[in-house]
């Protein structure tokens, strides 16, 4: 007898920097479908131009490790995308995850 699989209720959601062929940079995103289907509803958000709850449904579990959340936005120029000093993005993030910020439980 099979048994059937449920999806999970948690939304894992893995982001690690690895070895790229092209790039000197290159990110991994693994996920679970909850976790992917969450982070695409966030972009389909930001494309939107809605930027009025950017934490809502922004929080993501690596496996056995602390919670995260992960903040989608739209730059409207390049100028938005530059980083400016002083601003809470500009802190270093865990190396793990180069652009989620961290959160207690």
């Amino acid at each position: 007898m099979t048994r059937k699989r449920h999806p999970s209720e948690t939304p894992y959601l893995r982001v690690r920097r690895t070895e790229g062929s092209r790039f000197e940079v290159t990110v991994e995103i693994f996920g679970n479908a909850k976790a992917l289907l969450r982070l695409r509803k966030q972009i389909d958000r930001a494309l939107g131009g809605v930027d009025a709850y950017p934490f809502d449904d922004a929080l993501y579990r690596e496996l056995d490790r602390d919670g995260y959340e992960v903040v989608v936005r739209r730059a409207r120029s390049q100028e938005e995308m530059r980083e400016k000093s002083g601003s809470p993005r500009s802190k270093k993030t865990p190396e793990a995850l180069p652009w989620a910020e961290r959160t207690r439980e």
